[in-house]
């Protein structure tokens, strides 16, 4: 039943040399596969999940995710990145100026 899930050539050849029965590997590997294959959007404990079998198994997935024509982390969007960071600098600089402002009318700032 594995095999019949397996996606890429690599898990099948890996399904066919291991005995039947629950086997962890098989089934650590079929959820790389899924997970790569079916690339979206995660949440928080998604994520943590993934990175652990992906460090679990780095050269597993590397093959995988050669064979599935993927890649193994989304590339950083860098301008997304860096927009982000100017709203956070940007509202954190507006939070100081009024925080300074109100704490001068009851005295110096320091």
């Amino acid at each position: 039943m594995q095999r019949d899930q397996a996606r890429t050539r690599f898990v099948k050849r890996v399904t066919d040399s291991r005995p039947t029965g629950f086997d962890r590997y098989v089934e650590d590997l079929l959820r790389i596969e899924s997970a790569l294959a079916d690339a979206g959007p995660r949440g928080i404990a998604g994520t943590i999940s993934y990175m652990n079998l992906i460090s679990r198994y780095p050269r597993e997935t590397e093959a995988i995710a050669l064979e599935l024509g993927t890649t193994v982390l989304e590339p950083l969007d860098d301008e997304r990145i860096d927009e982000v960071l100017g709203d956070r600098l940007r509202l954190a600089s507006e939070r100081l100026f009024r925080e300074s402002r109100v704490a001068g009318e009851f005295g110096g700032t320091d």
